[in-house]
């Protein structure tokens, strides 16, 4: 067995060969390092200007959904509906909607690059809701401009970059009722035969 005078011991186990920096110079430079990395990640620089740390606003997200028009309903007539996101997203996709126990995707018609998206869904022969169309979710491809604000200075230009909107959005119930069924006339009579003197 081999046996360690306490002097080797302690310089095996010491911090520089532990891969651990005293706190003298060079613990020193190596935080210095790590705190010039952090301050170039939240802040720009132009030259050899330091500018103030970027301010980024989150990704658009659904902030209402409501109904456009009402009912009742029939073949032909369109189901809209409006989502509204908290700033403006460009793109395309589709609400999903139950109509009678069944899918129907309204799409999307007007508003990309705006805050406001318009979706319809027209009405087929067929389709029957009497306890109102449901919007059940929102699903496509939609983004917005994340921006990167020098704390609203005017002399500093900001920049922008594209980010994944997020599209989850509650259920939205209480939609038009829908009614297609084609409307039929029955005649009764309490004669057997008509005619003759019974008028």
């Amino acid at each position: 067995m081999r046996i360690f005078s306490f002097r080797k011991i302690r310089r095996l186990f010491s911090f520089a060969s532990m891969g651990i920096a005293r706190s003298g110079g060079r613990g020193i430079r190596r935080r210095n390092a790590f705190k010039q990395r952090r301050d170039a990640f939240s802040s720009w620089r132009v030259g050899n200007e330091q500018l103030e740390p970027r301010k980024m606003l989150a990704a658009a997200t659904v902030s209402s959904t409501n109904w456009v028009g009402g009912g009742p309903l029939g073949p032909g007539d369109n189901v809209e509906v409006q989502i509204q996101f908290d700033q403006p997203v460009t793109g395309t996709g589709i609400v999903s909607l139950e109509v009678g126990g069944n899918t129907a995707p309204a799409n999307l018609i007007s508003g990309s690059g705006s805050q406001n998206l318009l979706f319809r869904y027209v009405v087929q022969n067929g389709d029957n809701d009497t306890d109102g169309v449901s919007a059940v979710g929102l699903f496509g491809s939609f983004t917005n401009e994340e921006l990167w604000d020098h704390d609203n200075d005017a002399e500093t230009p900001d920049q922008t970059r594209t980010v994944t909107s997020n599209t989850s959005m509650p259920s939205l119930s209480g939609g038009p009722e829908i009614n297609t069924d084609t409307p039929s006339i029955s005649i009764s009579s309490d004669k057997s035969r008509l005619g003759g003197n019974t008028g």
